[in-house]
């Protein structure tokens, strides 16, 4: 269900927000689940996918300040 959930607020935001405001925040599902990977589950080889995921986080920050 929260997936669910997640979906239709992201939609709803995508349809009545800017692009570049509403888009990062989707995109920084990866670097939660590379967390959660790493946290929940003893995931091997996360430092990569972190810093993947921090690139991730600069690009947001990058667009964010726009």
């Amino acid at each position: 269900m929260s997936a669910t959930s997640l979906a239709l607020v992201l939609t709803a935001a995508l349809l009545h927000a800017v692009w570049n405001i509403a888009a990062p925040p989707r995109e920084s599902s990866i670097v939660v689940g590379a967390l959660l990977g790493a946290w929940m589950f003893k995931e091997r080889g996360v430092a990569r996918k972190l810093v993947g995921g921090l690139v991730v986080l600069a690009g947001i920050a990058l667009v964010a300040s726009a």
